[in-house]
Order: structure tokens, then sequence, then C-alpha cells
């Protein structure tokens, strides 16, 4: 019999309203255990801060503003009544932040993107046709000296694409 009345005890002990997300029955004055929908039994209730918190993190994550909005499990809008804290402007001060970070880094890559194309001018620029043929010809000239084990000079040769400088030259000429 006093084992009955042990287990007894330990029900009534739980069948206290408890938060659905933190499991916890304690309430506070500052934090009190609310119904934001029309979940019933231990789905019922949920602390005010702890329902904020979860609401943060769904904003967050990137979750729509009617998602948010809706109760997860019964589909009900949430029926929120909370000091300070409007899930409208919260989620829109959010959109408006990572639009603006959106919009910043796209002015980053811009910039970045404008000063690689710089960078590539100045580099084209500071090498001229002449320059440009002389180095063909230097490599090309390395490309006849090197020679491959097995290979004839005319094998090596029929391999490779020809290039024909004085025709290269003729026109370097003209230009200059």
């Amino acid at each position: 019999p006093s084992c009955d009345r042990l287990l007894l005890e330990e029900s009534d002990d739980e069948e206290g309203d408890l938060c659905r997300i933190c499991q916890m029955g304690e309430e506070a004055a500052t934090n009190p255990l609310i119904q934001p929908c029309r979940c019933i039994g231990s789905l019922q209730f949920v602390h005010q801060d702890c329902i904020k918190r979860w609401l943060r993190s769904k904003i967050g994550s990137g979750t729509n503003l009617e998602a948010i909005a809706t109760c997860e499990l019964c589909k009900e809008k949430l029926r929120l009544n909370i000091d300070n804290f409007d899930i409208q402007e919260l989620y829109k001060t959010h959109v408006q932040s990572e639009y603006d970070e959106f919009i910043s880094s796209g002015l980053y890559l811009v910039v970045l993107l404008h000063f690689c194309e710089q960078r590539f001018s100045d580099v084209l620029g500071a090498v001229d046709a002449a320059g440009l043929f002389s180095l063909v010809r230097i490599l090309h000239e390395h490309m006849d000296n090197l020679e491959i084990p097995g290979e004839s000079d005319v094998e090596l040769r029929d391999n490779r694409p020809s290039i024909e400088f004085s025709d290269l030259d003729d026109g370097l000429e003209e230009e200059y």
C-alpha cells in the first residue's frame, strides 16, 4: 500500500502545467506560461521567454513570416500579447538587415571585380604586341630545344602547331 501512495504522489506532482519547449513548470511574473494557440494537453502551455527565443530562431533561419506566425502543430495563427515583442516588426528588421548585407556584399564584389579588371588592363597595357610575339618566339625556340626521349625531331615537329613568325614580324613593322 505504501508503494501505491508514493506513485500517486509523484503523478500528482507531474500534473502541473509544463512548457512544451523547456519542459519546466516554474512560472515567474516576468515569464508566465501562456497559451499561444489551440494546442491542448502537454503542448498547451509555453513560457513567454521560450516562445520568444523559438520565434527569433525561426526568423533567423529564414522561415517566411506566415510560417513563423503559425503554430507548427495545430496550424492556428499564434496569439501573442507580449509586451515589446512584435513578430512582424522583428521579421521586417531581420529581412532589412539581410537585404542590407546582401547589397553590401554585392557592392564589395563589384568593387573587387573592378579592381581585377583594372589590374588585368594594366598588365595587358604593359605588354605590347611586339613583347607578346617575342615571348611566343622564345617559348617556341625553347620547345625546339626540348628533346622527348624516344621521339625523333621530325615526329616532335609534326605533333606541334607551327607558327610562322615572318608573317607576324611584317605586321609589327607596319604598325610601329
